[in-house]
């Protein structure tokens, strides 16, 4: 999914991507990105990543990104989000049905509701 084979280097404007990072750090770095193009790869990787890192990578480094991204400025990658909890609470529970449903209940659906009731329209 993540391994690349080389790095593509930027030119002015455009975007540098490491193209050979693991897929935890991967997810690091865009999930933190300043640009917002980046946290929606993250977005749109996330549950493949958790697959890739397993069940104690996903709730220990990759549920607090997807906390934080919940109030990311960008609309975008908060309504991208949202479309990806069903498929990520569905890992979590496959994963570890006890725990994961715990995990679900504690974090995914809270953020969910929290989302939800935002004043944008859009998410």
């Amino acid at each position: 999914m993540f391994a690349r084979a080389s790095r593509v280097p930027a030119r002015r404007g455009e975007v540098e991507v490491e193209e050979n990072l693991g897929a935890l750090d991967r997810a690091r770095r865009f999930g933190t990105s300043k640009l917002s193009l980046q946290r929606l790869v993250f977005v749109q990787e996330l549950v493949e990543c958790a697959h890739d890192v397993g069940y104690d990578a996903t709730v220990h480094y990759l549920l607090p990104l997807v906390q934080n991204m919940a109030s990311d400025p960008e609309v975008l990658v908060r309504q991208s989000l949202m479309q990806h909890f069903g498929d990520l609470a569905g890992f979590l529970i496959q994963s570890d049905p006890e725990k994961g449903y715990e995990k679900v209940a504690r974090t995914l659906l809270p953020t969910a509701k929290m989302l939800l009731s935002e004043q944008a329209v859009d998410v």
